[in-house]
């Protein structure tokens, strides 16, 4: 123990292996690392079908992607498709709009309409 100014401070009690695990396991919480998995043809090829589909019938999905290393997930409405930025702009039900990578768009699937 420590005395300072009337104040007792410990003194670490910690296997420095312990604290290097800390100070990992609170690395990693900072900087999350989800990867996209890796896409063939036909997969890509049944996300742009569904994705199609959805803007030509104006029905809600729910588009799963990587932004800054970490999974989001938007529901809404797909306003438009943009082939020369390669993005997907999504109305949500609040009315914000989110413009998407199609690069990072990990997974996209119809809602149930109300």
């Amino acid at each position: 123990m420590i005395f300072d100014r009337g104040s007792i401070k410990w003194a670490s009690l910690m296997l420095p292996e312990h604290v290097k695990a800390l100070r990992e396991w609170r690395d990693g919480e900072k900087r999350p690392n989800a990867k996209k998995p890796a896409w063939d043809g036909q997969m890509a090829e049944a996300l742009d079908a569904r994705l199609k589909e959805a803007l030509a019938r104006r029905r809600p999905v729910s588009v799963a992607f990587i932004r800054d290393g970490e999974r989001r997930t938007v529901i809404g409405m797909i306003e438009k498709t943009d082939p020369v930025s390669r993005s997907v702009t999504v109305r949500d039900h609040s009315g914000d709009k989110h413009v998407i990578a199609a690069d990072a768009i990990v997974a996209l699937a119809p809602m149930a309409e109300a």
